[in-house]
This record gives C-alpha cells, structure tokens and sequence, in this order.
C-alpha cells in the first residue's frame, strides 16, 4: 500500500484480512486502475481495474494497527464469483461457505448494484441465489 497509495486490497489478500479465509496468500493481491504504471515487486499481484468501477466498495479498515485500503465485504463477494475459476475448488468452497453465515449482515442492496456495475452480471447473479441464498 505504501508504494501505491493508488492501490486497493482485493480477492486473496482480502478474503484473508476479512477471516473469510485461513489461507495465507503467496502475494499481496491489489487492485489499480487500468492507468497506473506496472508495480515492481515479485510479491504483488496486479488486478487492473476498469477506472468507471476501480472505487466501487473502496473501504478501509484497521488490521494489526495499521489502516488498509480494500474492497468492502459486498464487493469482494463479486468479486470471488467474477474470479471463480482462478480459485481452487477447496478455497473457493471455503469462503463462500463464510459468506453464507455473514450474508444476512450484508447490504444486499449494494451487492445487486455492484453485480450490475461489473462484467457478468447474469453469472454473478444466478450463483448469489444458487450458492448463498
């Protein structure tokens, strides 16, 4: 975060800072608008974002003292169906069996807003009734 200010924890990083993972990740997973330079470091993943939907859930929240800006709780739902595949089966099972026990404390609201604002909306859609309801 320090050497991108731009830059907003996503999918891995995110799902293990929020505990919907025990799985540590192997790379520090960040979202940037698809303007921004190449991040130099072996340990980050880039997710370059459509800059219309970059800040859609931008949030940040406190982990071991420190402030960390991520994708809220809501986006990064979307976010694990959009990315499905580059899941193994175990974690993705994992944190959709979390978001399963939260998805009443979740604004539902946003999360249609959001699976309209991003790509594959009918998919994300039907596996939000499928999967969590």
């Amino acid at each position: 975060m320090k050497k991108d200010p731009n830059a907003i924890l996503t999918l891995n990083s995110a799902f293990y800072y929020y505990g919907l993972t025990d799985t540590i990740p192997d790379h520090y997973y960040v979202a940037t608008p698809k303007s921004n330079r190449k991040i130099e470091d072996v340990r980050v993943k880039q997710i370059y974002e459509n800059s219309n939907a970059f800040e859609m859930g931008k949030t940040t929240i406190e982990y071991d003292g420190v402030d960390i800006t991520i994708y809220n709780e809501e986006r990064l739902l979307i976010e694990l169906i959009r990315n499905k595949r580059k899941f193994s089966f175990d974690l993705y099972k994992e944190i959709i069996s979390n978001y399963r026990k939260l998805i009443h404390k979740m604004d539902m609201t946003q999360i249609m807003e959001y699976a309209y604002e991003l790509p594959k909306t009918n998919m994300v859609m039907e596996t939000i009734r499928l999967e969590i309801l």
